[in-house]
């Protein structure tokens, strides 16, 4: 048999592919059924479990937080970004972040799946400079007496990062 006939039938079944998705769009790739209703998107549910001392000694102070996110969806969920700022008596120790949002179409991210009705810890380390102010939190932080105070928003979408919009979940939580 001719090889053009071959190529040319792999050729149609390529453009019957791509007009297929075209058509279709995300719910063909999603499982989108057309007689059922679209998904609700449910707040993922964010706890802060920690904020501890690592280390402390006259220089500086390293700090761990620790966060679980909960997904309540019957769809696995995409956390792309948690960002976080971490208080004491009103003032703010430090702000910082854990994943990172895509800037653009062809930017890899840094991002956590959560599968439906589990979880994920994530954790990041704080490096704190002790500069001499602040002789207060620096007493507080070495007698371990200290309560947190912690706020901060969560970024995610559910199944894909390219269906449906972000989402966004602002939390605050005090922590001892």
């Amino acid at each position: 048999m001719n090889p053009k006939v071959f190529v040319g039938v792999a050729i149609a079944a390529v453009l019957v592919g791509v007009a297929l998705v075209v058509t279709s769009g995300p719910a063909l790739l999603e499982g989108f059924m057309p007689n059922q209703q679209p998904a609700t998107v449910v707040p993922v549910n964010v706890n802060v479990d920690d904020v501890s001392t690592i280390s402390l000694n006259q220089d500086g102070a390293t700090l761990e937080i620790v966060i679980r996110v909960s997904n309540p969806n019957p769809k696995a969920a995409i956390l792309s970004l948690v960002k976080y700022q971490i208080y004491q008596d009103d003032v703010r120790v430090v702000a910082g972040e854990i994943g990172e949002r895509s800037g653009g179409m062809v930017d890899a991210s840094d991002y956590y799946t959560i599968l439906s009705d589990g979880s994920v810890v994530l954790r990041d380390r704080i490096d704190l400079v002790n500069t001499g102010g602040a002789p207060e939190f620096w007493a507080a932080l070495t007698s371990g007496d200290i309560t947190w105070f912690v706020t901060g928003e969560a970024f995610f979408n559910l199944s894909s990062m390219t269906s449906g919009q972000e989402n966004i979940i602002l939390f605050e939580q005090t922590v001892d």
